[in-house]
Formats: C-alpha cells, sequence, structure tokens
C-alpha cells in the first residue's frame, strides 16, 4: 500500500517547484495561482520556459522572428487553456511543449516563404556566412528525414537542452526511450550528412 502522506525534509524539497523570483510547494500550488491568473505566477512560468519554447520553436522553423511568435503565442494559448488542465504527473513544461507542437503544426499548414528567400532577411548570424547557412539547410534537410519522435528528441536534448528525462516526459516516453531515440537519430544524421 503507498503512502499518501505529504513528504517531508528532502522529499519535500525534492517536489518543491522553483521558478525566477519564487517557490512553490509543488507543480499544483503553482497551478492553482496561474488558474487565478496571478501575474507574478505567470512571469515566472514565462522567465522559466521562454528560452526553452524559443529554442524549440527556432530547431523547427529556423528563423528568429518566427520563433519568438510561436513561443509567444504558446503562453497565449496557455493562459487561455489553463483552467483545462489537469495535474496529471507530467511536467507543466510537457503540457507547455504539447502546446508548442500544435502551434507549429498550425504555422506548417500556412503557405509561407521560406526564410531564407524571404525579403529583406537579417544579414547577421549565420546567414551572413554561406558555408555556415549551407551547413545549416543540410542539417535542417536532415532533420526532416529523421522520423517525427527522432526529431523531437533531438531538438529536446540537443536544441533545447533537456534531459533525458525531461525529454522523456514531453514525449510521454520513459527515459529509456529518449536514448534510443537518440542514439538511432545520431546515427541516421551521421549517415544522411556524411560525417565519420
Amino acid at each position: 500500500m503507498r503512502d499518501r502522506r505529504p513528504p517531508r525534509g528532502a522529499a519535500a524539497a525534492e517536489n518543491a517547484l522553483v521558478l525566477p523570483g519564487r517557490a512553490w510547494s509543488g507543480e499544483s500550488a503553482l497551478v492553482a495561482e496561474l488558474k487565478d491568473r496571478l501575474p507574478d505566477a505567470w512571469t515566472s512560468l514565462y522567465d522559466a520556459h521562454y528560452r526553452q519554447l524559443y529554442r524549440y520553436a527556432f530547431a523547427r522553423v529556423g528563423d528568429r522572428e518566427t520563433a519568438e511568435d510561436i513561443a509567444a503565442t504558446v503562453f497565449s494559448r496557455a493562459l487561455t487553456a489553463i483552467d483545462s488542465y489537469r495535474c496529471t504527473g507530467r511536467p507543466l513544461l510537457a503540457w507547455l511543449y504539447g502546446i508548442a507542437r500544435n502551434v507549429l503544426s498550425e504555422h506548417r499548414r500556412r503557405p509561407a516563404a521560406l526564410p531564407w528567400r524571404r525579403e529583406g532577411r537579417e544579414e547577421s548570424g549565420t546567414d551572413s556566412d554561406p558555408v555556415r547557412f549551407a551547413d545549416s539547410i543540410d542539417l535542417r534537410d536532415a532533420l526532416a528525414r529523421l522520423t517525427a519522435d527522432q526529431r523531437e528528441a533531438i531538438i529536446l536534448r540537443y536544441v533545447v537542452g533537456l534531459s533525458a528525462r525531461e525529454a522523456g516526459a514531453v514525449l510521454g516516453r520513459p527515459e529509456g526511450a529518449v536514448y534510443s531515440l537518440q542514439s538511432r537519430a545520431l546515427a541516421a544524421l551521421r549517415r544522411y550528412l556524411r560525417v565519420t
């Protein structure tokens, strides 16, 4: 029989949720404040996860402005949908990534010019170096050839910087499955890019 008493000592500290500027006793306490639309809770959530969601979107679309719009849209939709959120044991961040996947899916269905063909494109970063720009196109093409799960695992692990456990929570898979997806994806990328 499982002990249902609240955790104490080190276990309680493990369940504590700390976001920039504030700490909660657990994710359910944060969710309660988010549902109450408390600005401090939303600010802390935004400060803690905007960069990760931006990087995730940028890895998928390759355009800074579009990635910023997508990351902002995730928080806007989260604000609208927070009342329907239920604590199921998966981290709140996994819910945000689910919203991000939906926003990205909607974005892909809209006809749009490719970033490198758009007039007035920024001439900084990788675009200013033709070799790096060509390499980024090759990598984007290689990523597109991976299965959807492999691509998600690579982006979450290497672009966003999540641990295998965190990526597993986002993908709804065990940590070991993430390592397996990652390994197969890296082998496929080596083949596609002919890296030895």
